[in-house]
């Protein structure tokens, strides 16, 4: 069964206006760190990525859809490169690849642990 979720003011989530609504809930949010390459990632593969790689700048996306592409857009200004880690499809990498330069699903193993060593640390 298709449920849609209704935003502030019964907008829908596909509307003009409702991924604005989206980057600013207080779940997705932007982890300053260390280092030119961010991460973004949502669910499981953020506690993934904090592992792997601990200083680095994320953007955790606690609610990935509709993608808060404002809050993307500020986050890929603070880093020179940008990487998606996430589990199974690759559906935030999908929506970004659309719209900014960003690595994930070439870069790192869709099998196996996630670390530095294997994923080529940047």
């Amino acid at each position: 069964m298709y449920t849609q979720i209704m935003l502030s003011r019964g907008r829908q989530p596909n509307s003009p206006r409702g991924d604005g609504h989206c980057g600013i809930h207080p779940v997705n949010r932007i982890e300053e760190g260390r280092g030119n390459t961010g991460f973004v990632t949502s669910g499981i593969a953020y506690q993934y990525v904090k592992e792997a790689f601990p200083e680095a700048p994320v953007l955790k996306l606690g609610m990935s859809w509709p993608i808060p592409l404002d809050l993307v857009k500020r986050f890929a200004s603070t880093v020179s490169r940008l990487v998606v880690v996430e589990e199974l499809d690759p559906f935030i990498d999908n929506e970004l690849r659309a719209r900014f330069r960003v690595t994930g699903r070439d870069l790192l193993p869709r099998r196996g642990e996630l670390s530095p060593r294997g994923s080529g640390r940047p």
